[in-house]
């Protein structure tokens, strides 16, 4: 329920194309200019996002390149992960998204700018910079150039969101910070791990029955 469907891959005059599932509601992105959120809008988005990476990542997927201009809103207001393992394309071309994609760089795990591939735990610090931005307003390393922010998510700590939101719950805030850790071994194990401390049940590798808008949990306001 929380991964856009891809429904057509085919090649158009030599032009490789996909058609992904429309959604009509606002990016993340958008609404994230609005930051900072309160706890019941924060946990909400942190879950769905979550939910999706759980699926990715118990399917041996992942990301790999998780921002919130990849995170839409269903017409129901169910937030859906897009562009999932597009990644691989720059490889192959020889880039890294953060080459051509200016806003890649502030979401990046420490490790990819060292050279290392997308993994599960470079997912979960995305989402770590998504969620600090939820909870203080602003993104947590800044810089004149990528390669001054990717320097700074390298060796820098982050101040803790309370410093620029007074009203950040604390639990959340934690969990943001462990998110954040430079080794990925220090980050929480998994994406269902997130979801318990979300207070939310991780979903079952395949979902039997699909999010419904009538189920409160499973929309957000955007």
């Amino acid at each position: 329920p929380n991964i856009a469907t891809v429904d057509e891959i085919d090649e158009e005059e030599g032009t490789l194309f996909l058609v992904t599932e429309w959604l009509p509601g606002q990016t993340l992105e958008s609404r994230l200019r609005r930051a900072p959120f309160g706890r019941t809008e924060a946990t909400l988005c942190a879950r769905q996002i979550a939910a999706g990476l759980q699926e990715l990542h118990e399917n041996g997927l992942t990301h790999g390149d998780l921002r919130p201009r990849q995170i839409g809103a269903s017409s129901d207001g169910i937030l859906k992960l897009t562009d999932i393992g597009f990644y691989g394309a720059f490889a192959q071309a020889g880039l890294a998204p953060m080459d051509v994609l200016e806003d890649a760089v502030y979401y990046s795990a420490p490790e990819r700018s060292d050279g290392a591939p997308p993994s599960p735990t470079s997912d979960l610090y995305a989402l770590g910079v998504i969620l600090y931005r939820m909870l203080a307003g602003r993104m947590p390393f800044e810089g004149p150039t990528p390669l001054a922010i990717a320097t700074r998510h390298r060796n820098d700590v982050p101040l803790r969101p309370c410093q620029f939101n007074p009203e950040c719950p604390t639990d959340l805030e934690d969990l943001t910070m462990r998110l954040l850790e430079k080794n990925p071994a220090a980050r929480p194990a998994s994406a269902a791990e997130i979801l318990t401390e979300l207070g939310a049940a991780p979903r079952p590798a395949r979902a039997a029955t699909p999010v419904v808008a009538s189920d409160p949990a499973a929309t957000v306001p955007l």
